[in-house]
């Protein structure tokens, strides 16, 4: 029986998060080209419903990552707040109500986006260690990727032009910068907890 403590828990949580961000980027990668060069009709249909659903796999290793939290009440919460936060952006978009670059998206995505780097700030030792450093690299990202996705909201879109909008060609480029810091930060953390046994981490 596998209690919710459990760390074999945070270990699929994290390794759902590195998978999300990996399929996140492969599809977006896989638009992309399919956009400017074609010939990726077959794998085009996956990307378009990862792109569309693939958040959920993000918002459920958090789940884990809220589930599993033990001494640090911050990451816990901070955890269930990003869960909470994503599945309502989720939703509204994917129902219509709004779309994904309107005055409401950005500002649940900045809500989002300041609920990670308060996240990835709670992961600190005495020392700055490999985790501290890439975790400064993820908020470096998430800054990044937050300019960009505000600056790409006031371009205007035009409707019979048959250029594609930067929110289909510029923006996906800063996501995939975004997810890869994700990336990096998540393989570090697994690796202090489940590779090098930094009991700091594991007590989180």
């Amino acid at each position: 029986m596998i209690v919710l403590g459990d760390s074999h828990v945070k270990q699929f949580s994290i390794i759902l998060i590195l998978l999300s961000c990996v399929l996140g980027t492969l599809s977006h990668i896989t638009n992309f080209i399919e956009l400017y060069f074609g010939g990726l009709e077959t794998l085009t249909s996956f990307s378009t419903i990862y792109v569309r659903f693939g958040e959920l796999t993000f918002i459920i290793g958090f789940i884990g990552l809220y589930l599993t939290a033990q001494t640090n009440a911050k990451i816990k919460y901070l955890s269930l707040w990003f869960v909470l936060f994503g599945f309502f952006h989720f939703l509204i978009i994917e129902f219509g109500f709004i779309n994904n670059l309107d005055g409401l998206s950005l500002l649940i995505l900045l809500g989002r986006l300041t609920i990670l780097t308060l996240f990835v700030l709670q992961f600190k030792s005495g020392e700055m260690d490999a985790l501290r450093i890439k975790g400064f690299i993820l908020i470096s990202t998430i800054g990044i990727f937050w300019m960009a996705s505000m600056i790409i909201s006031f371009l205007p879109i035009c409707e019979v032009c048959a250029t594609p909008h930067a929110t289909d060609t510029v923006l996906p480029f800063f996501y995939i910068i975004f997810q890869l810091g994700i990336w990096v930060f998540f393989l570090e953390l697994y690796r202090e907890i489940y590779h090098y046994k930094n009991e700091h981490y594991m007590e989180l």
